[in-house]
């Protein structure tokens, strides 16, 4: 498994801008003439058992082409009527049509808490959530134009996974198609009709661990 060196950086700076524009709409800034109010102190929460497979529900989100990389997120979030807490590794595998390993196994880390809010709901574009909702994003990302095996000349075998298997540290195992239904239909510009992630000779980059950000 090789990564994409010089754009892995500025596709994961594109990865955050996804899951944080969001915030600026929801936390507009005060009036001339008035402070701003002291921010409350956060609950702090406790544990709560690991999430289950069976507790868990996944969606595919389209990310965007930059530099020849392209990522997209697979979303997960607790579904069911108790919190839980999302522990690592996630072991991360594409598949085939038929259901066979396509790629490289990667394997994930959770970063810092893990603990995601009960009932949760399927996030919007970029990962934007319900205020309150706690949710992971887990980025999948891959050098799509140039062939790292080939000394980064033009790919010439361009391949998409058919899906996504994530196997969870807690027992378990779920499944994802790699496509985006509810992508706008202009976001198709460097990416497959179904807004899934395109890779080179089925090359991955490097996981990153998974941050679940606080809403």
């Amino acid at each position: 498994m090789k990564s994409g060196i010089s754009n892995a950086g500025m596709l994961l700076g594109l990865a955050v801008v996804s899951l944080l524009s969001w915030a600026a709409s929801h936390n507009p800034g005060p009036s001339a003439g008035h402070a701003a109010p002291a921010p409350a102190p956060s609950p702090s929460l406790a544990p709560a058992p690991a999430c289950l497979a069976s507790q868990l529900s996944l969606a595919f989100l389209t990310g965007q082409p930059n530099g020849g990389h392209n990522f997209g997120i697979i979303a997960i979030w607790d579904s069911s009527a108790a919190r839980c807490s999302l522990t690592g590794p996630i072991l991360v595998t594409g598949l085939d049509k038929a259901g066979h390993p396509q790629t490289a196994r990667l394997r994930y880390l959770v970063a810092g808490q893990g603990q995601l809010t009960a009932r949760g709901t399927r996030p919007g574009p970029g990962m934007q959530l319900i205020a309150g909702q706690r949710e992971a994003p887990l980025i999948v990302s891959s050098m799509y134009s140039l062939d790292p095996a080939n000394r980064y000349r033009r790919c010439t075998r361009r391949v998409e996974p058919a899906s996504w298997r994530l196997t969870f540290a807690s027992g378990g195992v779920l499944t994802i198609a790699n496509a985006d239904p509810h992508a706008a239909a202009g976001h198709v510009r460097g990416l497959p009709a179904d807004h899934g992630l395109l890779t080179c000779r089925d090359e991955l980059d490097v996981p990153e661990p998974i941050s679940i950000p606080a809403s």
